[in-house]
């Protein structure tokens, strides 16, 4: 299993691009400077009316298929 963490900061209006029958993914860059590519479905979950924001970890298995997405409460 490999973790990951990366941060967002996407205002709502960003995100009204998740609706968007034609697009599937969004790419992140995790903290180690790893590119991230996670099906919308995970995402939208986290939208708030300000949009897409805070830390996050992300965990995988070997095969890269996601374990779990959390949203990280940092003080």
């Amino acid at each position: 299993m490999k973790t990951y963490t990366f941060t967002l900061n996407m205002p709502y209006a960003e995100c009204q691009d998740l609706y968007a029958e034609q697009i599937r993914f969004v790419i992140v860059r995790a903290h180690t400077g790893e590119k991230l590519q996670l099906p919308k479905e995970n995402l939208k979950r986290f939208l708030l009316p300000n949009g897409l924001v805070g830390h996050f970890e992300l965990k995988v298995n070997a095969q890269n298929k996601i374990i779990s997405l959390q949203k990280l409460h940092i003080l």
